[in-house]
């Protein structure tokens, strides 16, 4: 059995430690604990579900997105290249800083 999922809070409730193996009973009640979790947070997909399926499912695909992305970089006016939209962003908070300290600068006098 698979036990790398229980945690500190079921272990001394699931081990059986004077048979030396798991009790069978709150296993399956925390493995059916621990499923509800992952699937509520998104770590766990079913095939077929419409409630639970891959969040990965929701993006557009490659080939589509490849498509559309210089044309709405253009649309946005942002920049298709990663470390050239980095750059920009760096610019635009350093400017934001220099304003903010400015605005503080003027309130302290």
């Amino acid at each position: 059995m698979a036990d790398g999922f229980i945690d500190g809070r079921w272990r001394p409730l699931i081990v059986d430690s004077s048979r030396g193996r798991l009790d069978r009973h709150p296993y399956e009640l925390c493995a059916a604990f621990e499923l509800r979790t992952a699937l509520r947070a998104g770590r766990v997909c079913v095939p077929g579900s419409r409630r639970h399926q891959d969040p990965a499912s929701y993006l557009l695909p490659d080939e589509r997105w490849q498509t559309i992305r210089a044309e709405l970089a253009r649309t946005s006016g942002q920049p298709v290249d990663i470390d050239e939209r980095l750059r920009h962003l760096a610019d635009e908070q350093a400017r934001l800083v220099r304003r903010l300290e400015t605005a503080a600068d003027c309130e302290a006098e």
